[in-house]
């Protein structure tokens, strides 16, 4: 990816004992409202340079090891570029990412003009939240209480990686099938989430002991 953002903030909320409001408020109340401590990290990213591939037309050659010339990686069926007619990255919407209709296949003989790298991918964001606080401490003893929420505002996290069922054009280029659920739906088991975030909202609770 061409870009990577991560910010992180931990603020102490000025509530509760030795703090700058309700300082004097009762223990129970200090127990439920007061020295809690929020945090959130924040991580937004640029897509990656894909590139679009399509399989299947090899030579029925015994000596074909039927490798991708282009570098595409693990497609061992043998995997091709197609050719460009048009810009592929528009529209970048959720129910089409990218235009299938400007890549056509490539004369006989020949190879496709598609560069590597040259699909950019969907890129996407995060956003965690916590909110801490010791519910215990004597001497070195701490208990800590937590809650998190993973994700929290739900954003899809749209990730497709390098040789991914997201840029197989097969279906639509020996098919005619400008819609296969792969290349022009993002969803599904084909699209991965990245450094491992939370594809939807998650919501935990722990108890953490240091002594």
């Amino acid at each position: 990816m061409k870009h990577r953002v991560v910010a992180n903030a931990t603020w102490d909320i000025p509530v509760g004992k030795n703090r700058k409001w309700g300082s004097g408020m009762p223990g129970w109340a200090n127990t439920l409202f007061g020295g809690w401590t929020a945090s959130t990290i924040v991580q937004a990213r640029s897509g990656l340079n894909l590139t679009p591939y399509f399989y299947g037309f090899t030579s029925t050659s015994p000596w074909n090891t039927a490798k991708a010339l282009d570098g595409l990686g693990n497609c061992f069926s043998g995997c091709w570029r197609p050719n460009v007619t048009g810009d592929p990255n528009t529209p970048q919407t959720r129910e089409q990412w990218f235009n299938q209709k400007a890549y056509t296949l490539p004369g006989d003989g020949q190879f496709g003009n598609a560069k590597k790298g040259s699909l950019t991918g969907p890129g996407t964001w995060v956003v965690n939240f916590s909110i801490y606080k010791d519910i215990i401490a004597k001497d070195k003893f701490r208990l800590q209480v937590t809650a998190l929420l993973d994700n929290a505002f739900n954003h899809p996290q749209f990730f497709p990686g390098y040789n991914d069922t997201f840029t197989d054009m097969n279906d639509y280029l020996g098919n005619g099938i400008d819609d296969n659920g792969v290349t022009a739906v993002l969803g599904g088991d084909t699209i991965n989430n990245a450094e491992g975030f939370s594809t939807g909202r998650v919501f935990r609770i722990g108890i953490r002991a240091t002594f």
